[in-house]
């Protein structure tokens, strides 16, 4: 890598934090965590259910009335 703007030219060499074995248990972690976190995402949410729960947080917050309001 190169680092100049008004003198002259660093020249820096740059490691990644992902060598090594601790880089490799990060790795290991991020990948485990985000398949976990899909796992609950898929498991957690419906379409009938997100549906339900906008249709009560309407209601809750007065945008939508209560079906019984119209009798």
């Amino acid at each position: 890598m190169v680092i100049a703007e008004n003198g002259k030219p660093i020249i820096a060499r740059l490691s990644r934090c992902i060598d090594g074995r601790t880089g490799a248990r990060l790795l290991a972690g991020q990948a485990g965590l985000r398949a976990e976190l899909v796992d609950r995402h898929s498991a957690a949410f419906t379409v009938e259910a997100g549906a339900a729960a906008a249709l009560v947080e309407a209601r809750r917050r007065g945008i939508v009335a209560d079906p019984g309001s119209y009798r």
